[in-house]
């Protein structure tokens, strides 16, 4: 994180060091340089702070509820902070009943509870590029999360509430009116633009918000913040209060909003801003926006350094610089319209590298619909919804009419939302991007902003064609790298491998994992079941800056195999797709052998033909075969020949499958074995291990799965043929890398050679 910070930082100096250039003096660069080495070894030293004086051992817990509990179907989660320690802590609570699902949902913030569990030290993402959420906690001086369930825990109400408690409070209160009074698409959009809940916003409108880069629009910001204060002050004044008295209430007022509004950094940077402007007001001072806006970073990075790795503080502040930038070339442009496509343009611009640092992907429609949509919200929903809010309190059937006239005007956008969002040329998967790469951008945007401004047209042209070439970097270095990369994606208790030829040739993969349906009461439903493809698969991908898959194989019809696959086949151009018919609900019997190297794809199956949607580069041929009596042994095994290696993927392959494969192939040995079934000891027999001869086994098996794979007989059975074993059960993701000249493997990010 150091290194992040020293980035970050310096990143910092050179654009305002570039801003002000003309103006650079000796004390300027001593102060400047000063300050950020000041702010840099502070955050060194906040982090050092960072520990925990909490042990797994301790089971018995008393503490303050100081969140809210989001709950969904049977599982509750909240933070608490320990009334001994007064370290806050992260809790998972299985919810036993409906009784106590409804009396979680009553339970408020500042409670004193007393909670029996166990404590789990949160682990980093088991697959590249995942989302950390060891990080993620430590960034809110978080170290364990309570493992518990509701009937290990009472709560009791506290007889004086801090000040603080009673806002969330009346945060929670509002929430629940909002969420009884009004219907489902105006509830969501309210709660999340007034009060910063986005947890009533459907699960489908809120993907496609953040696919289609609109997400800021449901996030209270400075916009939002400015409108709801100006609206006070204006009625403030109009009641015949002075702006003096004025500003003096909005100072105490607008804390308390921030604090309603759930206190993410863009509401905080936003209060702080206008707080600054109400105090230039009261005291008569001449404020500068440029000022305003770094007061406002030191003042929160003093507070909580951790902020500067928040997506939502690094958006604020760098959309409200780039406006604050270039607000006197604004005012020349002649219309109101060429102003705001000139601000929705250049904070494109801005939030571009950010984006696609953290999602790794960028939606086309972006631009266009911040043109449409920006209006319609500053304009026109935000000051409805305040309306209708307030209204609720005192006409229900003028509230009532309003909320049936929005929701058909908001279910028609987010429907529209949907089906664009959906559409697969929408978005383009730009893969992994370095911190280097974003802070290039930023700058090379900065310099052609101020170079626009000052009219430097030769110059400007200069920096736009460096922009350009930064900016398409990303989609095109992989046409020209000459890795093979086979990557084994920790899906949990099932399989998915992801294939990847070099100079983007071809990509294939096998399976998506997926989570079996279980028959659960309705209170239990989640709103989102889980689903590796849309978890771990489909991220995956698009870290790798894949769009385009050119097969897909789905190796048998367990769940565990392809259930995620619907998710990849919606979400990606999957040009072939290789399958098993089904016939009544049964597999016909059968396995599929593919042979894929580095210069041809042929086809190859035993058995009855199964159906095939074929390309040119795909042969087949008919060859008869026993029937098989269990359903894993109809799994297509796939053999693949590349970087020197052979590879063989058996899906769920057991013994009788084994048996007959080694009839059919009796030359068949293999460099690397996808051991079958998870390591179950009905797979990997000691006749077949012998007989392919494998070098390298990978099981996919889930951490502490229930079924206890893979078995220890099959471990021992591999290692008494010298086989070295690895599996996603115990590091996660694993990846194998050929360069063009050797094959090197990363588990958990560490190289092993």
């Amino acid at each position: 994180m150091s290194a992040q910070s020293a980035i970050v930082l310096l990143l910092g100096a050179l654009l305002l060091l570039f801003y002000y250039l003309p103006k650079l003096t000796p004390p300027l660069i001593i102060s400047t340089v000063s300050s950020f080495l000041f702010m840099y070894m502070y955050t060194l030293y906040f982090d050092e702070q960072n520990e925990t004086q909490l042990h797994e051992d301790m089971q018995q817990f008393h503490v303050e509820l100081n969140s809210l509990i989001q709950v969904d179907g049977n599982l509750a989660t909240f933070q608490v902070k320990t009334l001994e320690e007064n370290e806050r802590v992260a809790v998972r609570l299985r919810i036993d009943s409906e009784e106590d699902q409804h009396l979680l949902k009553t339970t408020k913030v500042g409670e004193i509870c007393h909670i029996t569990g166990k404590l789990i030290s949160p682990g980093p993402s088991r697959n590249f590029h995942g989302f950390d959420y060891e990080e993620y906690l430590y960034l809110q001086r978080i170290h364990w999360t309570l493992s518990t369930t509701s009937t290990e825990m009472s709560c009791e109400e506290r007889a004086n509430l801090l000040s603080w408690d009673r806002i969330h409070e009346w945060r929670l209160y509002a929430l629940t009116v909002i969420d009884e009074r009004f219907s489902e698409h105006v509830s969501g959009v309210m709660t999340a633009l007034l009060f910063g809940d986005r947890s009533f916003i459907g699960v489908d409108v809120l993907t496609a918000y953040q696919d289609l880069g609109i997400i800021h629009l449901l996030a209270i910001s400075g916009l939002h913040v400015g409108i709801v204060s100006g609206m006070a002050y204006y009625v403030l004044k109009r009641s015949g209060i002075t702006k003096e008295r004025s500003a003096e209430m909005l100072l105490v007022l607008l804390p308390v909003y921030a604090v309603l509004a759930g206190g993410a950094p863009s509401v905080i940077r936003a209060v702080t801003m206008t707080m600054i402007v109400f105090a230039a007001i009261r005291m008569h001072w001449r404020a500068f926006s440029v000022h305003n806006l770094s007061f406002a970073a030191c003042v929160m990075l003093i507070v909580n350094p951790y902020y500067l790795f928040h997506i939502g503080f690094q958006l604020s502040f760098s959309l409200t610089f780039s406006i604050i930038l270039s607000i006197h070339y604004m005012q020349q442009l002649r219309t109101k319209l060429l102003q705001s496509l000139f601000i929705c343009v250049l904070t494109q611009l801005f939030s571009f590298p950010i984006i696609v640092y953290y999602f790794h992907t960028y939606s086309l429609w972006s631009l266009v619909l911040n043109i449409m949509y920006v209006p319609f919200v500053s304009v026109f929903l935000l000051p409805v919804l305040w309306g209708l809010f307030f209204v609720s309190f005192f006409s229900m059937s003028l509230m009532k009419f309003g909320d049936r006239l929005l929701e058909h005007v908001l279910q028609f956008i987010h429907h529209f939302f949907v089906s664009v969002q959906q559409w697969p040329t929408g978005w383009t998967a730009f893969g992994e991007t370095s911190m280097f790469w974003v802070g290039l951008l930023l700058l090379l945007t900065t310099m052609m902003l101020i170079l626009l401004v000052r009219r430097k047209r030769k110059l400007l042209m200069i920096v736009t064609v460096g922009y350009v070439s930064s900016l398409l970097y990303p989609l095109y270095s992989p046409y020209f790298s000459n890795e093979t990369v086979i990557t084994f994606i920790d899906v949990g208790q099932g399989d998915s491998i992801l294939i990847e030829l070099p100079r983007r040739e071809g990509t294939m993969l096998i399976d998506a994992g997926g989570y079996l349906p279980i028959p659960i009461e309705d209170w239990e439903r989640r709103k989102v079941a889980p689903d590796p493809g849309r978890q771990s698969v489909a991220p995956y991908l698009k870290a790798r800056g894949i769009k385009t898959v050119d097969y897909v194989v789905a190796s048998h019809a367990d769940y565990d195999h392809v259930g995620g696959l619907f998710e990849i086949i919606e979400q990606f151009n999957v040009k072939t797709i290789l399958y098993l018919i089904s016939l009544k609900g049964k597999l016909n019997n059968g396995y599929l052998l593919v042979h894929w190297s580095e210069e041809q794809l042929s086809c190859k199956q035993g058995g009855m033909l199964p159906h095939l949607m074929r390309t040119s580069r795909c042969c087949t041929r008919r060859k008869q075969q026993a029937r098989l009596t269990i359903r894993n042994d109809h799994s297509l095994v796939l053999f693949v020949e590349i970087g020197g290696l052979t590879w063989l993927f058996t899906g769920d392959l057991e013994e009788e499958g084994e048996r007959q494969l080694i009839g059919e192939y009796p030359t068949l040995e293999v460099d690397v074995l996808k051991a079958g079934h998870h390591g179950s000891r009905t797979s990997s027999t000691d006749a077949f291990i012998e007989h392919i001869k494998p070098s390298v086994a990978v099981i996919t098996a889930g951490e502490d799965n229930r079924f206890n794979h893979p078995h220890a007989d099959v471990v021992e059975t591999l290692r008494r043929h010298n086989v070295q074993v690895v599996g996603t059960h115990e590091n996660g993701a694993i990846r194998f890398i050929h360069d063009g000249h050797s094959w090197s493997v990363e588990v958990n990010i560490s190289s092993v050679h």
